[in-house]
């Protein structure tokens, strides 16, 4: 099987209880949950993986490779 690539989208949420307790936090404090679902070169998905990470211990850092001029960046879209 070949892989196309995979979209992760990460996003700011709360803790539930489950959660808060494996993570050492209080229930309702703020995580950053990380999905990312891998897809083959039909697009079809392979891979689904969740990720939360306690806000105030977690940093992302995103190395965005050199692009065309563009006031939009590379990689990168804002969903409301």
């Amino acid at each position: 099987m070949s892989l196309r690539g995979a979209t992760q989208t990460i996003g700011a949420d709360s803790v539930d209880g489950a959660d808060a307790t494996l993570l050492g936090v209080p229930a309702g404090s703020p995580v950053l949950r990380c999905e990312r679902i891998t897809t083959d070169t039909h697009g079809r998905a392979v891979l689904m993986s969740e990720h939360v990470f306690p806000a105030r211990r977690t940093e992302f850092v995103v190395e965005l490779p050199q692009a065309e001029p563009s006031i939009v960046p590379s990689g990168l879209r804002l969903v409301e």
